[in-house]
């Protein structure tokens, strides 16, 4: 961080130039994913094949309004062997699954991707930053093309996570036992597709400001911990600091055999706002998106 910043103010002019650029610097930490994991995590052998991406199924079964949410997720234990199917399929006979059901599924599936998986590889990882929507004083607006993408690039090139302590500190939700603990009450939209072998499903949650990990979005993506920035050395520069994640979705498949989830994918988009109280106080806002998106393997 202070390398950077060092490069961006020696590149600016006057003490409210470089006083600005901490808020721009702020964002682009984020967005170049030093709070999500990407920087820190290993790159794949450069003989590791890339691996194929199934096309996602877009059909859309209606679901049932929520009714009461469950108060916590359901636990998944492993079987003895670790390879018996663990997720309790819905009734064949009952039609269209319900909203809980959905969740209940995708739950279930998820949780034993940490517990019972053996490799788990990040396909690619898409970072978009809107510029259109970019609000800075206008001394910075000129440096946004030159900076940005330098800090903005793609992971482009496959990621494993092999074995149970690499996968539980990379994948979703990483450094936690559980990959989703979503409720029925964190939901607003969710679709289940019957295949005949898999089952395709599409989770919409609910919009939130400031999630925490293990509630709402934080339930089930990867979240910036709003915390971790205005407990810091930042925070005395900062009148406000909010992360507003909005039409969140998931996708992944599951196979109906084992109950495994072979593959997932996770769009993240979110707008942070920032007050910065710097010789005066200034506004910035930055709307920025994460795909990641996984193959799993047991």
């Amino acid at each position: 961080m202070k390398t950077f910043y060092k490069s961006v103010t020696e590149a600016l002019g006057d003490e409210l130039t470089k006083a600005l650029a901490i808020a721009l610097c702020i964002i682009l930490l984020f967005t170049g994913g030093y709070f999500t994991g990407s920087i820190t995590s290993p790159k794949a052998d450069e003989d590791t094949p890339v691996v194929n991406v199934p096309e996602t199924s877009q059909t859309t079964t209606p679901s049932t309004a929520p009714t009461t949410a469950p108060t916590t997720a359901p636990t998944v234990a492993p079987s003895e062997n670790g390879n018996e199917d663990a997720t309790t399929a819905p009734s064949e006979n009952k039609g269209a699954m319900t909203t809980a059901e959905i969740v209940k599924l995708y739950n279930d599936s998820a949780n034993k991707v940490k517990t019972n998986a053996t490799k788990v590889v990040k396909n690619y990882e898409d970072r978009e930053f809107n510029t259109e929507t970019l609000v800075v004083p206008g001394v910075l607006k000129g440096l946004v093309n030159t900076i940005v993408p330098k800090f903005m690039g793609d992971d482009t090139e496959p990621i494993e996570y092999v074995g149970t302590d690499a996968i539980k500190e990379s994948f979703i939700v990483p450094g936690q036992d559980y990959v989703s603990a979503l409720t029925e009450a964190d939901v607003v939209e969710a679709t289940c597709t019957d295949n005949g072998t898999e089952y395709e499903i599409m989770i919409k949650v609910k919009d939130e400001t400031n999630p925490v990990p293990g509630k709402g979005v934080g339930a089930a993506f990867d979240v910036i911990e709003t915390g971790d920035i205005t407990s810091s050395e930042y925070a005395s520069m900062l009148e406000k600091f909010d992360t507003n994640y909005f039409n969140c979705v998931l996708k992944c498949k599951i196979d109906k055999a084992s109950g495994n989830m072979t593959w997932a994918n996770y769009m993240t988009p979110l707008r942070m706002d920032i007050v910065a109280n710097m010789m005066g106080t200034h506004n910035v806002s930055a709307e920025i998106s994460f795909e990641k998106d996984y193959n799993i393997f047991y």
